[in-house]
C-alpha cells in the first residue's frame, strides 16, 4: 500500500460546491510542537450516569433492560423508583437547551418549545467503540431510533438532532459515554443548508450528491471502509483532521428511517472505525454528529459525520469561516486502511 500523500506539494485550497466549506489543507502545520493528543485523566468524583447514582439525574423515559441472551426489556423509571439493571438509559437532561413547557417568544427568537434528552450508552463507564461487542453498540442506536421516532410523533417538531460530545476538547462535560438528542421546532440552519444543496445537486447532475459519491469512492483513496448497507469515507474538503463521514448505502432521509439490518451493519461499522481510530490516533476527544431531514421534507440522503478533535479551530477559522487543516483527506483513509488491514491480520 503506498502513501498517496507522499509526493504532494505542503498547502493546497479546497472548495466543496455541495457544503460550501473551503479548506486550506496545510501539512507543514503539523510540525507545529504544540499539536498533541489528549491524555484523558479519571474523574474522582462519582459519576451521575453510572448505575447505582440514577437519583442523580431525572427519572428515566426509556430504559433497555437485558433479560437474557439477546432479549430486551423497554420499561421506564415510575413510581419514583430508579432502575440500576438497565443497558441504555434515557432521561431528559438536567440542564436542556429546549423544554416542553412553552414560554413566550421574544422578537426574532424562535419559540424554544422541543426536547432534550441523554442516551445513555452503556452502564460500563470505560465502555468504547473498540472494545466492545457489536450488540452493545447496537442497543443505544435502538434507542435513539425509539426516542427520535417519538419526538417526530410531536407535531411541534420539525427536526430531531442526534449528536455525542467525547472528551473535554469536543465539548463533554461527563466522560461517561453517551449521546444526545434534540427535538425542535424549527429546523437548524445548517439542515436548511444542506437540502437546497441536495435539491440543487439533483437538479443539475440527475441524482442525489452522496448516492452519486458512494459509487465515486468505490476504488477511490477517501475511502475507509465498507459495510454491507454502509461506507465510510474522509470528505473531499474535510474540516477537522481524519473527519469521516458514514453513509448509507440505501438512499433514505432520515436515521429515523432506518432498518433493523442497517443498525446492525452500524453498529460493526463503529467498532471497526473506532479500533482504526484508535491506532492511528490513540485516545482523542471526538463529535459525532448525525444530519437528517426535517419533518416533512423529502430531498435528504441522512448521514453521519465525525469530527476528532486533535486541532482547534481558532482565530483564522473564526474570522473567515474557511478552515485549516493539516492532514490530507485522502492521507487520512490510507491510514485509517492501513489500521484497519493491520488488525485483520493479528
Amino acid at each position: 500500500m503506498s502513501n498517496p500523500s507522499s509526493s504532494e506539494v505542503e498547502s493546497e485550497v479546497r472548495f466543496d460546491d455541495f457544503t460550501g466549506r473551503i479548506v486550506i489543507v496545510a501539512r507543514g502545520r503539523r510540525k507545529r510542537p504544540h499539536f498533541y493528543r489528549e491524555e484523558f485523566k479519571e474523574d474522582d468524583k462519582e459519576c451521575p450516569f453510572c448505575p447505582g447514582c440514577e437519583d442523580k439525574t431525572p427519572r428515566a423515559v426509556l430504559l433497555y433492560v437485558s433479560e437474557g441472551g439477546q432479549r430486551i426489556l423497554k420499561t421506564f423509571d415510575e413510581n419514583g423508583h430508579r432502575r440500576s439493571d438497565w443497558s441504555v438509559r434515557v432521561f431528559s437532561n438536567m440542564f436542556p437547551a429546549l423544554s416542553t413547557k412553552v414560554e413566550p417568544s421574544r422578537p426574532g427568537c424562535f419559540n424554544p418549545y422541543g426536547y432534550h434528552e441523554v442516551v445513555v450508552e452503556n452502564p460500563n463507564h470505560l465502555w468504547s467503540y473498540e472494545l466492545s461487542e457489536p450488540r452493545s453498540i447496537e442497543l443505544p442506536l435502538l434507542a435513539l431510533l425509539d426516542r427520535g421516532r417519538y419526538m417526530e410523533s410531536d407535531e411541534n417538531v420539525k427536526h430531531v438532532a442526534i449528536f455525542k460530545n467525547h472528551g473535554r476538547e469536543a465539548g463533554a462535560s461527563i466522560k461517561h459515554p453517551h449521546f444526545q438528542i434534540i427535538g425542535s421546532s424549527f429546523i437548524p440552519p445548517l439542515i436548511s443548508k444542506e437540502l437546497e444543496s441536495f435539491s440543487r445537486v439533483t437538479r443539475v447532475h440527475g441524482e442525489c450528491y452522496f448516492c452519486a459519491l458512494i459509487k465515486e469512492v468505490h476504488e477511490e483513496s477517501r475511502l475507509v471502509l465498507a459495510g454491507e448497507h454502509f461506507k465510510v469515507v474522509t470528505p473531499f474538503a474535510s474540516i477537522f483532521p481524519y473527519e469521516c463521514w458514514i453513509v448509507p448505502k440505501r438512499h433514505a432521509g432520515s436515521f429515523l428511517d432506518s432498518r433493523l439490518e442497517e443498525i446492525s451493519d452500524l453498529a460493526l461499522i463503529f467498532k471497526e472505525l473506532f479500533s482504526a481510530y484508535k491506532t492511528v490516533l490513540g485516545n482523542f476527544s471526538f463529535n459525532i454528529v448525525f444530519h437528517s431531514k426535517p419533518v416533512d421534507y423529502r430531498d435528504f440522503h441522512w448521514h453521519i459525520e465525525i469530527y476528532p478533535r486533535i486541532a482547534v479551530h481558532a482565530g483564522f477559522e473564526l474570522g473567515s469561516g474557511a478552515f485549516i487543516n493539516i492532514t490530507a483527506p485522502e492521507e487520512a483513509a490510507f491510514q485509517l486502511r492501513q489500521a484497519l488491514h493491520m488488525s485483520k491480520n493479528v
